[in-house]
């Protein structure tokens, strides 16, 4: 291919730098402060086509541990408050990605508050193209609302929204 044939422009070498300067940055967007406390809570779902139970958070320091139940069972997605956490989970994500289901998946993920009641989870399958979005907000009368969606996929981009409620 002509673009490996000899040594790249600088100008390339400068965009390419300018692109990988801000790669390992805390997820995008000043946080702000939660208006909700979500430590300690479960929410039972409404029925929803992804099949999801149950939805818990669980903070320990700056780290933020979310938990979905479904029909494969229980997953675990650790996302760092302040950057980013490397960890392994289960969570189910085959209707977003290609139809692609691997027992466990090494995941890169992070949460901000992006406002007072809206909390945004940024999960990076680092072995895969796929990058999740999922925003979580907190409703009045103790009721959520979870959206996923996924940077890339052969199908639809979103899931359906989740509704649930607290307890």
């Amino acid at each position: 291919m002509p673009a490996f044939d000899g040594p790249g422009a600088p100008s390339d070498d400068r965009r390419l730098a300018e692109q990988l300067a801000g790669a390992g940055e805390p997820p995008a967007g000043p946080a702000v402060p939660p208006a909700v406390e979500v430590d300690g809570r479960g929410y039972r779902c409404d029925p929803n086509e992804d099949g999801i139970t149950g939805i818990r958070f669980d903070r320990a320091g700056e780290q933020l541990t979310v938990t979905l139940t479904d029909g494969r069972g229980t997953h675990h997605v650790r996302c760092a408050l302040d950057g980013w956490a490397e960890s392994v989970t289960t969570v189910t994500g085959w209707q977003l990605h290609h139809s692609y289901q691997p027992p466990d998946m090494r995941l890169v993920a992070g949460a901000r508050w992006s406002t007072p009641r809206s909390l945004t989870l940024d999960w990076y399958f680092v072995e895969s193209p796929f990058h999740d979005t999922v925003t979580v907000e907190f409703l009045l009368g103790g009721r959520l609302r979870w959206t996923r969606s996924v940077n890339v996929n052969s199908g639809d981009t979103e899931r359906p929204p989740i509704t649930a409620t607290a307890g």
